[in-house]
């Protein structure tokens, strides 16, 4: 089966409605994921191997065999989405954001990302700057301010297209020749960005991107669900003139638990107080608002003490790195150690591999609302 296929096998499970989401998930996590196998082998399972592999009773064993009936739909589904300019991202592509894989739980994770743009923003380091639907003149101008001196500093914006802030914040990135990326709150083709975002994002290094179908219409649930996938994405949050305390956010205790660092611009008030207590530290004007982040990417980057690493090695002998004819080679012999962490199997996946330069497997400095 072509590539397609993948594509087509991970949909059809994922928003199929034969197999309940979490129990698809499940499954692609453990199949997938964890032996870096395809879909495409697990809906090819005879039942009894399903139900056995799975570990599942004879009802939903019946339920994932069913997927495959549906697989040519969603194989010309994968086909017209792409002849719309709509990348399909799965949770085991390279493009998969780390951000989302390392900070959010399977549960809130999305398995499938819908993008039209520029990907590799994906893989870059972006500030989300939310806030205020109604912001008054104050803060209207630190948002904007900001968002200028990100574009300066090569961070690009990421939100929501939601009008306030959140719009006023990737017009600024956008006027500064920064880039931006926009994370909907339904499909693609189904929600109207805020008045004027399209044309002001037009022409710059954007991405829209969303975990829902091209064609899902907006609802509460979803644009809620979407609110910790832009955190989530982030170096850090940036709050301004928040409408709403921390609770609103899904997921935010965990983020902030996994290192998410919050930055807070607000009037004096119990929303103020609320988010102090929940661990934003506040700012008074953009560029302390800067100074503040440089502060906690700087953190952020050094954690990681490479220079360590080179200095604890300086005494080991020299290691030959194996190389192998292509990255399923790689994985295979990696699987006899144990586990493949899957951003690792995403990178491997990613290198170039020929027959003349196979690729090395060597040691590495690299640290590795439901939505579908």
């Amino acid at each position: 089966m072509s590539l397609h296929d993948e594509r087509a096998a991970w949909l059809a499970l994922l928003f199929g409605g034969q197999v309940k989401r979490q129990a698809a998930k499940a499954a692609l996590q453990r199949w997938c994921l964890q032996d870096n196998r395809t879909a495409v082998e697990l809906l090819n399972l005879p039942q009894d191997e399903l139900r056995t592999t799975l570990g599942l009773d004879e009802a939903h064993a019946m339920a994932f065999a069913s997927v495959l009936q549906q697989a040519h739909h969603w194989a010309d589904q994968v086909e017209a989405i792409q002849d719309r300019s709509i990348a399909v991202v799965l949770r085991v592509d390279p493009a998969y954001p780390d951000g989302l894989a390392q900070r959010l739980s399977d549960a809130r994770a999305p398995y499938v990302l819908f993008a039209r743009g520029d990907l590799d923003l994906l893989s870059e380091p972006m500030i989300a700057l939310q806030g205020s639907a109604h912001p008054t003149e104050g803060a209207a101008l630190v948002a904007q301010q900001l968002a200028r001196l990100l574009a300066e500093q090569d961070y690009a914006v990421v939100g929501a297209g939601e009008p306030g802030i959140d719009s006023l914040a990737l017009s600024a990135t956008s006027a500064a020749g920064g880039a931006a990326l926009v994370m909907l709150g339904a499909g693609l083709d189904a929600q109207a960005p805020a008045p004027g975002l399209s044309a002001g994002l037009r022409g710059i290094r954007a991405l829209w991107v969303s975990p829902y179908l091209p064609d899902q219409p907006r609802t509460d649930t979803t644009a809620q669900a979407r609110l910790p996938l832009v955190a989530a994405l982030s170096e850090a949050l940036v709050l301004i003139e928040p409408d709403a305390p921390p609770e609103v956010w899904p997921g935010y205790s965990a983020m902030r638990a996994h290192g998410l660092q919050t930055l807070l611009w607000s009037a004096p008030g119990p929303l103020l107080d609320a988010w102090r207590a929940s661990g934003a530290v506040a700012f008074d004007d953009a560029p302390g608002a800067w100074g503040l982040l440089t502060g906690a990417l700087q953190t952020n980057a050094s954690s990681a003490v490479p220079g360590a690493i080179h200095e604890a090695t300086d005494d080991v002998p020299l290691y030959e790195s194996p190389h192998y004819r292509d990255a399923e080679a790689a994985l295979a012999a990696l699987r006899r150690t144990g586990a493949v962490p899957p951003a690792l199997a995403r990178r491997l996946r990613a290198a170039r591999w020929s027959d003349d330069h196979a690729a090395e497997c060597g040691p590495s400095t690299e640290s590795g609302g439901d939505v579908p």
